[in-house]
């Protein structure tokens, strides 16, 4: 089933605090740490652009941008923190690039899934 883009958006954000939260729980290196929530990012792009009847890859970059957004009113004002640099460079560079790498990957599975579709 296909939903509006905001819609899956939305669904998108929520499976990323979901299970980021998980990861969060059980992980306790920082690197391992890392390495999850980018994939689960990128799973999330997946997921949003999946499930949207959209045709357009970018809205993987929107559902990390949204995140990117909510992320950073969380911690400067809910745990009054600053970021150091290394945080800045996951947040403005890696989140985004990687909820499109996300959007790209459904991209490319919604193309070939059509093409063996055509081909039976």
């Amino acid at each position: 089933m296909k939903v509006h883009p905001i819609i899956s958006i939305i669904f998108a954000n929520l499976f990323l605090c979901y299970f980021l939260n998980i990861v969060s729980k059980y992980s306790t290196d920082t690197l391992q740490l890392l390495v999850f929530s980018i994939i689960i990012i990128i799973f999330g792009g997946y997921i949003a652009y999946s499930s949207s009847w959209s045709d357009k890859a970018i809205i993987g970059l929107y559902n990390s941008l949204l995140f990117l957004l909510l992320s950073l009113l969380i911690i400067k004002f809910v745990f009054k923190t600053e970021l150091s640099p290394n945080k800045m460079l996951f947040f403005f560079i890696i989140l985004p690039i990687s909820g499109l790498i996300g959007g790209y990957i459904g991209k490319l599975s919604r193309k070939y899934l059509a093409n063996e579709q055509k081909v039976e």
